[in-house]
């Protein structure tokens, strides 16, 4: 059993058994047996969609959180961002440890395998942007307009009016 607290300070208790996955399939319409299936797989899905993610946590932890007397939208908004995060990590390592037992190593490999890219791709990501100049990029592909070089007539009459044009009074 992996836990993790909402903004809260509640502390959420995330179990997986035969008949947590059973709801997940029937209140989010995951199956969480079927990780590298799809397009993206189920795993990518789960790593990077944040609304898949609320509602796979909201139904694996849906008769704690009707016993706690909050409703869904309750719930998902007293979340918070860590616990959040913290919610979808636990469920990884949760469903590591299930398919473990359950002597399903290629599941355990595909939750892994994913961790590993996922770290790598923020890792990637965070050096591309770390490089670039982003002053630089936008004077190349928005530069600003030369202005226009000064003009002694210009000096000399700020007011834009020629005095050589006005009609005399």
């Amino acid at each position: 059993m992996h836990q993790f607290i909402d903004s809260k300070k509640r502390r959420w208790s995330i179990e997986a058994s035969g008949y947590a996955l059973k709801r997940v399939l029937k209140l989010a319409g995951v199956n969480l047996t079927e990780l590298d299936e799809g397009r993206p797989p189920l795993v990518q899905r789960l790593s990077t969609d944040m609304v898949l993610q609320v509602d796979v946590l909201y139904a694996i932890l849906q008769p704690d959180i009707e016993a706690a007397e909050l409703s869904d939208e309750q719930w998902g908004k007293e979340l918070g961002p860590q616990g959040h995060l913290d919610g979808v990590e636990a469920l990884r390592n949760e469903l590591i440890d299930f398919f473990q037992k359950m002597g399903r190593t290629d599941l355990v490999a595909v939750l892994k395998a994913q961790m590993e890219f996922g770290q790598k791709l923020i890792t990637r990501k965070s050096l591309l942007l770390s490089g670039i100049d982003s002053d630089a990029l936008i004077e190349k592909t928005m530069p600003l307009p030369k202005p226009k070089p000064l003009t002694e007539e210009a000096i000399l009459d700020p007011s834009g009016t020629n005095s050589t044009n006005t009609p005399p009074s």
